[in-house]
């Protein structure tokens, strides 16, 4: 691989993560992988394996059900995020990626963010704050800056 073929741009959003390599600054996207997260397009009834349980107070007699402390959704929703920066981080250690874009929904980028601060590599030249997961590769790059 190049160094004109080492521009990376991540679109991502909870279910789905596409990475293209992008020939040059602004040269056209060509799509390298898939990640996919079944879980992601699950109800938040679905990711609970069953009933919370029960436990006593520790002080009287009362008796409650035991609430998970996150939403499962969003339980899941973390999960991805660090799953897609695992595979980002594993090519840029490899020395694949010179350069890369994250593009997800306002959301999803901050968790993409977050796990990216577990690592010590470079940051992303651009963050785009948009769900473009499905569109065209003509959207994706006109949503990047040509710097």
């Amino acid at each position: 691989m190049s160094a004109e073929d080492r521009n990376w741009v991540v679109v991502a959003d909870t279910s789905t993560a596409h990475f293209y390599v992008r020939h040059g600054r602004r040269g056209k996207l060509e799509q390298l992988r898939t990640l996919v997260n079944e879980a992601g397009r699950a109800k938040a009834g679905e990711l609970i394996s069953d009933s919370a349980g029960r436990s006593f107070d520790s002080h009287g007699q009362g008796r409650h059900a035991l609430a998970s402390p996150h939403d499962p959704k969003e339980t899941e929703m973390i999960r991805f995020a660090g799953e897609v920066i695992d595979s980002l981080v594993t090519d840029i250690q490899a020395g694949n990626v010179r350069r890369y874009a994250l593009v997800a929904s306002p959301g999803f980028l901050g968790q993409l963010r977050h796990a990216l601060t577990r690592h010590r590599v470079m940051e992303p030249e651009q963050s785009v704050a948009k769900n473009l997961v499905g569109c065209s590769v003509t959207d994706i790059a006109s949503s990047l800056k040509d710097a």
